[in-house]
């Protein structure tokens, strides 16, 4: 008992220094030391390499008079937080954006495809194109295009074009570029068809983009106003049997409108059918047989050059995306 006492007194009065505020050093085995942020007034002095035994000196600094009774209470310890370095600063990333370059690009591409189906199928097409005077000695690409503006039919709904032209073809080409402008936007390419603000709103852009495209194919620069002139000259319509200029202001509603329609309508065999489909079989060949059920948005998914049947952020790990 009294062996222990003498060793306690000991030990009491070794470490006291520290605590009465007299410049003192301790001795620790690397090994036992534990990584330390901050400082110590007075200094820390690491002497030896590391991973082997090693002196570390702590010194404590002396207090002022002002300090004298709270460091006498503290044992003189200055723990100061240093500022972190510009470089150890991790920035939050920034929220992703619509892919407007991405979305333009496919629109071009989608755009090229029609224009060049028109040209391949349509002599008149063709003929108008190489010979720009075909009216007028002295028209040009330019001045057909304005004579075609000017033709245009504005009051008119019928451009007198077959059914299956008006009420699915420009529906269909209306789903297609919504869908491009969908699969770009990343608060709405996810999403499934539900009765939400967040769903309607991204459906609601996708019909202003349509409306966009819409008004670039019977009007723009790159339309069949301008390639081919429609609205220019006059022909017997079959479809109508009657007198026509090819203009009307059906496709102009048809396009966005019934796009917007379809897409929906997309959706919804996505959700409730095709989702049970692909669970049938992962095979490339099903996968590929079941996209046919969304055409535009296939259509839309062939722009990005991506598989038919490709979705952005599928749940379920079904694999749909390659």
């Amino acid at each position: 008992m009294l062996f222990k006492a003498l060793v306690g007194l000991v030990s009491l009065f070794l470490v006291s220094p520290v605590f009465g505020h007299t410049p003192h050093q301790l001795a620790f085995s690397s090994e036992h030391l534990v990584p330390f942020v901050g400082d110590v007034e007075g200094g820390i002095t690491p002497s030896g390499d590391t991973g082997s035994s090693a002196n570390v000196s702590i010194t404590a600094a002396e207090p002022s008079a002002t300090e004298s009774s709270s460091s006498s209470a503290h044992g003189g310890l200055n723990l100061e937080m240093e500022p972190l370095a510009a470089s150890t600063l991790v920035r939050a990333p920034e929220p992703e954006r619509f892919h407007w370059r991405a979305a333009l690009s496919e629109s071009l591409l989608f755009l090229s495809y029609q224009q060049g189906g028109n040209i391949a199928l349509s002599p008149w097409i063709r003929h108008s194109l190489a010979h720009p005077d075909w009216k007028d000695p002295n028209g040009t690409w330019f001045s057909n295009w304005e004579s075609s503006l000017e033709g245009y039919r504005w009051t008119v709904w019928n451009d007198n074009d077959p059914f299956l032209d008006d009420y699915i073809a420009h529906p269909m080409m209306g789903a297609i570029s919504g869908d491009v402008q969908i699969q770009n936007d990343p608060a709405g390419r996810s999403l499934e068809i539900e009765n939400s603000r967040r769903y309607w709103k991204s459906r609601a852009k996708a019909l202003a983009w349509s409306a966009v495209y819409s008004a670039q194919w019977k009007l723009g620069p790159l339309s069949e106003t301008s390639i081919g002139n429609i609205g220019e000259a006059t022909y017997y319509s079959t479809a109508s049997h009657g007198i026509s200029n090819g203009t009307g202001m059906v496709d102009l509603v048809m396009t966005p409108v019934g796009g917007a329609a379809w897409g929906i309508g997309e959706d919804l065999i996505d959700k409730y059918i095709i989702q049970r489909l692909e669970h049938v079989s992962h095979r490339r060949v099903w996968l590929l047989a079941i996209s046919m059920l969304n055409p535009c948005r296939s259509g839309a998914n062939l722009l990005r050059f991506r598989a038919p049947y490709y979705r952005d952020g599928r749940r379920g790990g079904v694999p749909v995306g390659y």
